[in-house]
Parts: structure tokens; sequence; C-alpha cells
């Protein structure tokens, strides 16, 4: 066991790492309802670290039906074999596996076989609606967002914490893992909800995409896909959620 920045915690089990993030709240106060505060270093539990995939022998850093999802829970990571994309959106697994000529089926329904090779999850107490321009433009805009929203909270430093995203998307590119080859698609005028963990992760801890600040999943309101988001165009009809502890 060892510490990161004083809040961090990595457990070896049976399924190899699982890292559990907390932290003290900040002592900024949400301007709309004072009782909730935004954790700068928000909970998050974390099964699996760059290393742990990669050890030999590796299989799985955790079993699906040991997480127990609170109705709030956001999440993401591939599954065991990377054989579907996961994510968790308010408490409910979206389980996307890949088909031929980039199609995708989606179920919601866990195995008790099934496992993760990697996965994040966060579950706030509550979701607090923060205020959002008419337009987002691109993974840029949205990141941007997110930092200023942190530092309205008093962020400074080391931050990590979830958010949900709902809009009207110009063009999205997704993206689904699979054995023996994955899928990868557009939506076009789309209302849909992006989630993910937003971090300056030096540490490497969420997997989140080099240069980036977020890690995002996209859901599509319209259509049956769930999966992970590479890149959009521009986001119409912005709602920014953000996890408060």
């Amino acid at each position: 066991m060892y510490s990161v920045s004083g809040f961090a915690s990595l457990k070896s089990g049976a399924f190899g790492a699982v890292l559990v993030l907390s932290a003290c709240a900040t002592n900024a106060v949400d301007p709309v309802v004072p009782e909730q505060r935004m954790t700068c270093l928000a909970p998050i539990e974390v099964y699996g670290t760059r290393a742990s995939v990669k050890a030999e022998g590796f299989a799985e850093s955790v079993r699906l039906p040991s997480i127990r999802p609170a109705p709030t829970m956001i999440g993401y990571g591939p599954s065991a074999g990377y054989k579907d994309e996961l994510t968790v959106i308010d408490g409910v697994f979206h389980i996307a596996t890949a088909r031929r000529d980039n199609q995708v089926t989606l179920s919601h329904a866990v195995s008790q076989d099934s496992g993760a090779a990697f996965l994040f999850t966060s579950s706030p107490k509550t979701w607090t609606t923060m205020p959002g321009p008419e337009r987002i433009d691109g993974l840029s805009g949205l990141e941007a967002q997110l930092t200023a929203a942190a530092q309205a909270y008093g962020c400074g430093g080391a931050v990590a914490f979830s958010f949900k995203v709902t809009g009207l998307v110009s063009s999205a590119n997704w993206s689904v893992v699979g054995r023996p080859t994955g899928a990868e698609g557009v939506l076009a005028n789309e209302h849909v909800e992006i989630v993910g963990i937003y971090a300056d992760d030096t540490d490497d801890i969420y997997f989140i995409p080099e240069g980036r600040l977020i890690h995002a999943h996209i859901r599509s309101f319209d259509s049956p896909i769930t999966a992970h988001l590479n890149a959009f165009d521009r986001l119409t009809e912005v709602s920014i959620s953000i996890g408060m502890f």
C-alpha cells in the first residue's frame, strides 16, 4: 500500500490493483446550494493501473458483479480482454460490444463472470448544474469550462472530479474497443450526454489521453450508442453538472 498526495491508497487483491481516492472538501461553497461543496480531489475508485494491466498473467482488475453502483455513479473502462466498452451513467452499466462493419450492440446486464481490464468510478452525493455557455467547441472548449468551474470553487493545484454534460452535438467521433476488432463512427446532430473525469493527471492515474484534461464517454439519446468520446465539433443546448460530495 502507498499514498498519493496523502489522499490515495493502492490495494492489491485477487483481481489486481484498486486505488481508492478521497480528499477533504474545499472551503468554496456552491453559491446556489450552500450546503453542497465541490471536492477538488473527489473520491474516485480506480481499479487497475498502467503497470498492473501490463503485468504478466494479467486478466482483470475487478469483477463487475462486485461493483455496487450508487444511483449517481458514473464510470468508464474496457471489459476484461478489451472485448467491450464499459460506461456507467446514473448507476447503470452501458456495455457496448463491437460487431462487424462498425456496428455496436448495447446491453445493461452484468453477468456473473464479467470483469474489467480497468475501471474508474465516482459516486457523488449529488450533481449540481453549473451555468453553461450557449455553445462549447470541442474537447478543448469543454476542458476550459471545467477548468473555470474548478477555479470558481477555489480549486488550485491537484484536482480531479466527475462531470456530466448534456447538449445537442453537431458531430462527435466515438469508438468502442473490441476483439478481434473494435468499432468507430460519428454522431451527427444528436442529443447526447458526456460523462467522465476531469483531472490534472500528472501521475497518469485515470488513463486520460495524452495532452488532455478529461477522459470522456458519450451516450446518444437518439441512437443506441454509448462509447468512448474521441472528439466533437460543437455542442449547443449545454448543461454542465459537477459531482458534489
